[in-house]
């Protein structure tokens, strides 16, 4: 099946939205426990997918894929999000950006379920292997949070699982992007992403990166 020619992809050689190399590649950090406490909105817009398929300028959600193949197909299906792996290309990003002023100097929780069919891809890489949760923040071009599959699983086989990163997006941040990565062979689906604050006076919750 090929990509409707409806989605704009923005095909680019090397990954400028997040540092996806072979540094990348130290086992994630433990998630965040369970007695992490959430409040206020989800600052996620368009959770179910459903502008996924409208035109850009309606769209909350938008692709990203390495070089000038078409090697990933999406499709939506009962507020799932799919992102599968057809070609030779390494990866594909599905990102939004939610408004920066909105979450400056916040402790952030940023999950979403995912079930994972992946494998090693046909045609070698040496970016991480892997799909899941990434996460951009950037203080005039100069990155300051950047988590890339900060979670496990982020490989292999799954069911249906939570992953989880929590993160403190710096004062004065002025660039925040998001979402979900497929960076190997094989499938990525995912449902309810969420991006809330942590209510600290319920107690610390411990962050899954502490700088870029």
């Amino acid at each position: 099946m090929k990509l409707p020619a409806r989605h704009t992809i923005l095909r680019i050689t090397l990954p400028a939205l997040f540092i996806l190399g072979l540094g990348a590649c130290t086992d994630a950090p433990d998630p965040a426990p369970d007695s992490c406490v959430v409040k206020g909105p989800n600052f996620i817009a368009d959770p179910q997918f459903a502008t996924f398929d409208q035109p850009r300028s309606s769209k909350k959600w938008h692709v990203s894929q390495h070089a000038t193949s078409e090697s990933f197909r999406y499709a939506v299906t009962k507020d799932v999000l799919m992102i599968e792996q057809i070609g030779v290309e390494p990866w594909s990003i599905v990102t939004q950006s939610p408004d920066p002023q909105s979450v400056s100097g916040k402790t952030l929780q940023f999950s979403a379920e995912l079930k994972l069919d992946l494998t090693e891809p046909e045609a070698a890489h040496g970016f991480k292997l892997g799909g899941g949760l990434v996460l951009l923040a950037k203080r005039n071009g100069k990155i300051l949070v950047n988590s890339n599959m900060d979670h496990e699983p982020h490989m292999g086989v799954s069911d249906w699982t939570t992953a989880t990163i929590v993160v403190k997006i710096p004062a004065k941040t002025d660039y925040l992007r998001l979402g979900f990565i497929n960076q190997a062979g094989g499938s990525i689906r995912v449902r309810n992403p969420s991006l809330r604050q942590i209510d600290r006076s319920k107690g610390e919750c411990p962050l899954t990166i502490t700088d870029s």
